[in-house]
């Protein structure tokens, strides 16, 4: 997770991380230009908010996704980084998408829109997605699916959707972001002094 302390154009993002592949993270409030969720980063939790599925990544470079009850705080100690405010999409292998079980009240979030998102395989494998075609959250799931999620949430989307993939912008935001899911190339043993 990179994470701003107010909007931000995606290519500081890119820059201050040089990752190998980059999507929008949670959701955030155009008004404070903060995240309306909880960013952890190098275990700081920098942003916080309880509500939504959370997305996280611990010290070994594991991802886990699992679902905290509404007003609940998460023990991030086991966590380098981490978000919530997703909204889960794929349970089980089951596409059901429930934002009100997880207080998101806008209604919009029904509707069509670019989305972006990330799942994870039964092997545990992570698969970033995101599209600029109009489609639901169950539309979105159930691409996941097809694609061997088990475990899958929706981000922030709209015109916050953004991918970035080996240098260059496949899909670029029409507005600043505030944190982004990030990936980046693990040194190897050979290359650390």
């Amino acid at each position: 997770m990179i994470h701003f302390p107010s909007l931000t154009s995606v290519h500081s993002f890119v820059d201050k991380s040089q990752p190998m592949v980059a999507i929008t993270g949670t959701f955030f409030s155009p008004g404070s230009q903060c995240p309306v969720a909880d960013v952890l980063v190098d275990g700081n939790l920098v942003a916080k908010g309880s509500r939504g599925t959370a997305v996280a990544v611990d010290w070994y470079g594991k991802v886990t996704i699992f679902d905290e009850p509404f007003n609940s705080n998460i023990d991030w100690g086991a966590y380098q980084f981490g978000l919530r405010g997703a909204v889960r999409v794929v349970d089980g292998g089951v596409v059901r998408p429930n934002p009100k079980a997880q207080r998101f009240h806008d209604p919009a979030i029904w509707g069509k829109a670019s989305r972006t998102g990330l799942g994870l395989t039964e092997s545990g494998k992570l698969v970033l997605f995101a599209t600029n075609d109009k489609v639901t959250l169950s539309e979105f799931g159930k691409a996941m699916k097809s694609r061997g999620v088990r475990n899958g949430v929706s981000l922030d989307g709209g015109g916050s959707t953004c991918f970035y993939y080996n240098g260059s912008f496949l899909i670029p935001p029409h507005r600043k972001l505030s944190n982004m899911f990030v990936v980046c190339q693990k040194a190897t043993e050979s290359a650390i002094d």
